[in-house]
């Protein structure tokens, strides 16, 4: 019933939990009485808490970009290279095609052409699993790619990230190794 889940409310809003929680879990409660046919007893947010409490902040409060923090990303490729080759594909990767770190660690060059060598499609660690396409517009794009596709070639495993992590491993890795 509807008072069950104001009683929960309170119990959320008792135990301090953030906006972004008390979004999801309404939605989640929302979606479950939709299935048991009772999308009456659960109302809207702003029903249980006023706007402030449940106010998300979504932009970013400080620019984490190498370029504005004075790094320079073809120079950190440089330096990942003398570290370890498959840390510098994957920041080559993330700098010329705007991949994120998962996207990177997943990549498998070998099926990524697409558009007759015109761009490459990702398929793995894409948000909501929808591929998505980037074009080679540079050389410098179609450099990164033919070298990190030769170099994972030669490989056992026919994706950038190391061979013997698991993919929780291998984000871990990344992030130890480019601190």
């Amino acid at each position: 019933k509807a008072k069950h889940v104001t009683a929960l409310m309170k119990a959320w809003e008792a135990e301090g939990k953030s906006p972004q929680l008390l979004h999801n879990r309404l939605s989640m409660l929302r979606t479950l009485a939709g299935w048991l046919g009772k999308e009456q007893i659960v109302g809207h947010l702003d029903d249980y808490f006023p706007p402030e409490r449940t106010r998300r902040v979504t932009a970013a409060k400080q620019n984490r970009a190498w370029e504005a923090n004075g790094v320079d990303p073809l120079a950190m490729i440089e330096k990942a290279k003398l570290v370890d080759s498959r840390l510098a594909m994957m920041i080559a990767l993330q700098h010329h095609f705007a991949m994120r770190v998962k996207e990177s660690i997943l990549f498998r060059p070998a099926n990524a052409m697409a558009e007759d060598g015109r761009a490459i499609e990702i398929h793995a660690g894409t948000k909501g699993g929808r591929p998505r396409r980037y074009p080679i517009i540079s050389q410098a794009q179609w450099d990164v790619f033919v070298w990190v596709r030769d170099e994972v070639a030669a490989g056992s495993e026919k994706r950038v990230g190391w061979s013997d992590c698991t993919f929780e491993h291998a984000q871990n890795q990344f992030h130890r190794l480019i601190k």
